[in-house]
């Protein structure tokens, strides 16, 4: 193993102890093949997927205690000593199991749940799925799989498409493009701007989603970068010209938490929630067939895509949203 690893040919991580929120849970060591290790199999003829196809691995995931809804308190940051601070996530807190939303998210995950169990999921562990919000039922609220080995939410992109085998077909990645900014003309009433909205001349496409990242996050205009945005600041133009380029093409970043109605700490948990409240729309349209959620994607047979981004955007009319869905695999 450890040659393969040294030539290249094996991916691996390493063992470790970590938590989720659960307890402290040993992860054990996960190895992939390399692309040069896939390309190699390919000169020689061999397809991993139909020749070696994924297999379970892993136990299945587990929900946490608290069961299939998660409220946690909001984060908060702690001073580290040195000028800086670091987000602290909050203990989890009580709500209402009669709540009318409680009942729609413990409805929604059972009816998730036992699709997933009854599908033949390959290359991940089972999932199991729970929904955690953020202060209240109506802030986050994103589906989250379970405590794992091998949690396909983990994965990297570029590697969960081959891995990830439901039914025995290979998947496809359907996503909302730009569902924050999105949602936020959608709350405006305006149209979209045609094309790529993380497209503008003379700015990176990376910066320019760092940007509206962090604006939305901050729920109001940025006055500079906020430091975890910084690495996609390095090497660019100014941030005053940033700033000037990409306000001037989304004029709806001006407000944003105006637009949403909370306040700006909660701008972007505020969208979340009703990203979130698409995603499971979409999941229950595309019943029979299974969809695992990511926070703003769904994973489907590669065969039943098209079905898919049909189920994502009949889930955005029913919030009158103007969502453009892409289909990657």
């Amino acid at each position: 193993m450890d040659t393969l690893e040294t030539l290249g040919l094996l991916n691996k991580k390493r063992s470790c102890f970590t938590d989720y929120g659960f307890g402290r849970t040993y992860k054990a060591a996960q190895y992939w093949p390399s692309e040069a290790l896939l390309a190699f199999a390919s000169s020689h003829g061999i397809d991993p997927i139909r020749d070696y196809p994924a297999v379970s691995y892993g136990s299945p995931s587990k929900l946490p205690p608290q069961g299939p809804i998660v409220v946690e308190e909001h984060a908060t940051k702690q001073a580290l000593g040195n000028g800086k601070s670091v987000k602290v996530k909050g203990k989890s807190i009580a709500y209402d199991p009669l709540d009318p939303l409680a009942i729609e998210y413990a409805e929604f995950i059972a009816r998730l749940n036992q699709r997933v169990a009854e599908a033949d999921i390959k290359g991940v562990s089972t999932p199991a799925f729970f929904i955690k919000c953020s202060g209240s039922l109506n802030l986050h609220s994103r589906i989250y799989n379970g405590d794992c080995e091998v949690n396909y939410q983990n994965i990297p992109k570029e590697r969960r498409r081959a891995e990830v085998i439901i039914d025995g077909e290979p998947t496809a990645e359907i996503d909302y493009h730009a569902s924050w900014l999105s949602l936020l003309y959608a709350a405006s009433g305006t149209a979209l701007p045609k094309g790529d909205l993380y497209t503008i001349p003379e700015l990176d496409r990376a910066c320019v989603k760092a940007f509206v990242t962090a604006t939305i996050g901050n729920g109001k205009p940025l006055k500079s970068w906020p430091s975890r945005a910084k690495a996609a600041a390095k090497g660019r133009p100014p941030f005053k010209v940033v700033a000037a380029k990409v306000l001037a093409k989304h004029p709806v970043l001006h407000h944003p938490a105006v637009l949403v109605g909370v306040h700006p700490e909660y701008c972007a948990k505020a969208l979340m929630h009703i990203e979130a409240g698409l995603l499971r729309a979409a999941i229950d349209f595309f019943a029979p067939g299974v969809a695992l959620p990511l926070h703003d994607a769904l994973i489907v047979p590669k065969g039943m895509a098209q079905r898919a981004k049909e189920a994502m955007l009949r889930a955005a009319a029913l919030v009158d949203a103007e969502m453009r869905v892409t289909i990657t695999g």
